[in-house]
């Protein structure tokens, strides 16, 4: 028995070792068919150092979640060097799968047959705001998706706030409290012609604008696009709404002149009491030294 059972051992072996063999044959040919079935997708995106790393963090969790879907992320420092790259890749037919891109560089994209239509899945897109749809949709078609959409808001240095003794922003504020908290945190030069600090930080841009129209019940489009700003309904409110803008600059010197790209520095580096900006203002402005921020609705007119 004890030579038949050494025999039998000698043969159960290769068994065995083939046994193994053949498992890791399976499992590398199941793993060479998941390499393959995993579909790598191209995305170019802008924005700040950290709206960048917020996107990659957005990324990582929707591979984890579908992990058959991996997205090779490139970045570019701005919105116009994104569309040149994106338009320059088009014209080479090397375009990346999906792209990043304002609303207003839409046209311009379709001009150079840089986009593909996107197909939406209905049920998916019940919650959107039809208006944030519309604004990617041309001739019957979607060429995008609303992406990182948000209303303004007021941001607002709380510790100056605090240490000057001035009642911090609330939701009932109108122009009038804006402008008085504006003009007691402004501080000028000697000369009083410079100023070290200015009470708010606006960037004359197209929202920030339409933003303060609406505060005094003004209108900039209808909702057929059409445009609004004289219409006899609307042309006093508006009026009064870019008279008040303007005279935060060029009145009450309280505003430094509109920057597209200065706003947010100024804040963030205290050279600003106040500052009207999208939520993604947050994740920079949560690495920025010594500043107690908080934020707040916009005022009405």
């Amino acid at each position: 028995m004890k030579a038949f059972a050494a025999f039998a051992e000698k043969r159960r072996r290769p068994r065995f070792f083939a046994a193994g063999v053949l498992v890791l044959l399976l499992m590398a040919v199941g793993l060479w068919g998941f390499l393959r079935t995993r579909q790598t997708s191209s995305l170019l995106a802008w924005g700040t150092p950290a709206e960048r790393a917020s996107l990659a963090r957005l990324l990582g969790e929707f591979e984890r979640r579908h992990w058959r879907v991996n997205i090779a992320l490139e970045t570019s420092g701005d919105a116009e060097s994104t569309v040149a790259v994106l338009m320059e890749r088009a014209k080479e037919g090397r375009a990346p799968d999906a792209a990043l891109v304002r609303a207003e560089d839409l046209d311009a994209l379709l001009a150079a047959d840089a986009l593909q239509p996107v197909v939406v899945d209905e049920g998916e897109a019940v919650g959107q705001i039809t208006a944030l749809r519309s604004a990617f949709e041309r001739n019957g078609k979607t060429w995008g998706v609303p992406f990182g959409w948000s209303v303004l808001m007021l941001y607002y240095d709380r510790g100056l706030f605090e240490a000057r003794g001035i009642p911090i922003p609330r939701d009932f504020w109108d122009w009038g409290d804006l402008l008085a908290a504006a003009q007691a945190l402004t501080q000028h030069d000697a000369e009083g012609k410079r100023a070290r600090r200015y009470g708010l930080a606006i960037e004359g841009a197209a929202g920030e604008i339409a933003a303060f129209l609406w505060q005094n019940r003004g209108q900039i489009a209808d909702e057929t696009g059409r445009w609004t700003l004289t219409d006899p309904r609307y042309v006093q409110s508006n009026a009064e709404a870019l008279r008040f803008y303007a005279s935060l600059v060029g009145v009450h010197r309280v505003a430094p002149p509109p920057d597209s790209r200065g706003a947010l520095a100024l804040f963030a580096s205290k050279k600003a009491a106040m500052a009207i900006g999208p939520r993604h203002w947050a994740a920079d402005l949560d690495g920025a030294p010594g500043l107690d921020w908080d934020i707040a609705p916009l005022p009405k007119g």
